[in-house]
């Protein structure tokens, strides 16, 4: 069993990660939108690769291609 201040600690290390990852996640799926690389896999949209293919909720599939195109318009 770990202590609170070990498993606040582990929390702390694993937001930290968590942040760098969806980064580069919104960075590739701004690439993947811009230039419909979903066509190709048969989904007629980002949001329908995200929703049907990798199983992501609508609303987080919306909020995600909707931060990765204002990265784009605000690097």
């Amino acid at each position: 069993m770990q202590t609170r201040e070990a498993c606040a600690a582990r929390l702390e290390t694993l937001y930290t990660h968590e942040r760098a990852i969806v980064l580069e996640f919104l960075d590739e799926l701004e690439e993947f939108d811009r230039r419909s690389w979903y066509a190709p896999f048969g989904f007629s949209s980002t949001f329908a690769y995200l929703s049907e293919k990798l199983g992501m909720s609508d609303g987080t599939a919306f909020r995600r291609i909707r931060v990765a195109r204002l990265m784009r318009r605000f690097p």
